[in-house]
């Protein structure tokens, strides 16, 4: 029966790439017919005050292009080939800083550290867009945790025992409890409450993206769980492999 439900959930997620793909080619055209439109515009030549009002509505009409091109890098992943198809072992601070920059329209300032990365660290093998879909939900997450929080910082950090290497994801939202944080990563589990204002932001709260990430981490032989934050933070995110001595 989990077996199944997973199926079905991978089907879904199938659907979503491949609407994500023709919304990408299509937004692409019609960014630049706005973007041409906002240049006309800009450059007309009108007489007092029209000119001045007329110039101010081309360059927000500019930065909504701006803005709506951010967002179109989120599935930047997707749309490369060689991201889809090529499995490498790329290095850890490279991946996430990338990860960290698609994603800035959605974390809203909110900067994500990542200076605790060991910068020789190597993930395990796996495509750029598998790493993609971890990161990004994980972010995600710890800004969902967040919105409500007077301190919003999110760190990424490397740890090395043994053979065993682990990425951490802490951020200074509502905690979790990790006697039932196993439950999170069910699909469509979620503890967190995310009002319609909060999900109108984009920002996720289907209870999909902890689901997703264990499932892509699975697939490149990665373990996922929350473990105990460090002083200063109230939710620790940890992904884990082992290394061949």
């Amino acid at each position: 029966e989990d077996t199944l439900r997973h199926t079905g959930l991978l089907g879904a997620l199938a659907t979503a790439g491949i609407s994500a793909v023709a919304y990408e080619h299509e937004s692409s055209k019609q960014l630049l017919v706005l973007e041409d439109i906002a240049t006309q515009l800009k450059n007309m030549r009108l007489p007092g005050g029209a000119a001045t009002r007329v110039g101010e509505l081309a360059l927000r009409l500019l930065g909504w292009v701006q803005r709506a091109r951010s967002l179109r890098a989120l599935f930047s992943h997707v749309m490369d080939e060689e991201d889809r198809q090529s499995r490498s072992r790329y290095k850890a601070k490279s991946v996430i800083d990338h990860i960290k920059t698609q994603m800035a329209v959605l974390t809203r300032g909110i900067e994500i550290l990542t200076g605790g990365i060991d910068s020789t660290l190597i993930l395990p093998e796996a495509t750029f867009a598998e790493w993609s879909a971890v990161f990004q939900n994980v972010f995600i997450n710890a800004v969902n945790a967040m919105l409500d929080s007077p301190i919003k910082n999110v760190a990424v950090s490397s740890v090395a025992r043994g053979r065993t290497r682990a990425i951490l994801v802490q951020d200074t939202g509502s905690g979790v409890d990790l006697a039932s944080a196993e439950e999170l990563f069910d699909p469509f589990v979620r503890k967190l409450s995310i009002s319609p204002e909060r999900r109108s932001l984009g920002l996720g709260g289907t209870g999909l993206g902890l689901t997703i990430a264990r499932m892509v981490a699975t697939s490149v032989n990665c373990r996922v769980s929350f473990v105990q934050p460090e002083t200063g933070f109230e939710t620790a995110f940890q992904l884990s492999w082992s290394e061949d001595e």
